[in-house]
C-alpha cells in the first residue's frame, strides 16, 4: 500500500513540476524581490524603531505564497483558455512593480538621501510635491 501511495505522490509531483516549468524564471525573480523587500523592510523597521515580531515576519511569507498562487493560477487560466498572450507575465509584472515600489519605500526610510523620495514621487505622479511623498511615507511607517 505504501509503495502505491508513494508512486502516486511522485507522479503527481512530477506532473506539477513539468506543468509549471515555464514559470520557474518568473517565480525565481519574484522570490528574489520578496527577499530584498524583506531585508530592506527589516532595516527600515530598525531605523524607524519599530519592533520586529514574528507576526510581521510571517506576513512576508504569506505575501510570497499569495503571489506565487496568483501567478500559477493565471498561468493555469492562460493554458486552459489557450490565450495568445502571456497573462501570467502581466500578473507577474504588476507584482514585480508592487515589490519594487515597496523596496524603494524601505530604501527611502533607510537612507537620508532624497534620491529614493524623488523616485517615489515620480512613480506616484507627485514629482512636484516632495513633502507630500515624505509625509505619506512617514504615515505608512507609523501604520506598520
Amino acid at each position: 500500500m505504501w509503495g502505491f501511495l508513494k508512486s502516486v505522490f511522485c507522479s503527481a509531483w512530477g506532473f506539477c513540476v513539468a506543468y509549471f516549468a515555464p514559470t520557474w524564471h518568473v517565480l525565481t525573480i519574484l522570490s528574489i524581490l520578496v527577499v530584498a523587500d524583506w531585508v530592506t523592510g527589516i532595516f527600515a523597521s530598525r531605523k524607524a524603531n519599530i519592533d520586529i515580531t514574528s507576526r510581521r515576519l510571517i506576513h512576508s511569507v504569506v505575501k510570497w505564497l499569495c503571489y506565487i498562487t496568483a501567478i500559477l493560477l493565471t498561468f493555469m487560466a492562460e493554458q486552459a483558455l489557450t490565450l495568445d498572450f502571456n497573462l501570467y507575465l502581466f500578473t507577474a509584472g504588476y507584482i514585480y512593480g508592487c515589490e519594487i515600489l515597496s523596496i524603494f519605500e524601505n530604501l527611502a526610510v533607510i537612507s537620508d538621501s532624497d534620491v529614493y523620495l524623488r523616485i517615489l514621487a515620480v512613480i506616484r505622479g507627485k514629482s512636484k510635491d516632495m513633502a507630500g511623498v515624505k509625509d505619506a511615507l512617514n504615515e505608512e511607517m507609523k501604520g506598520k
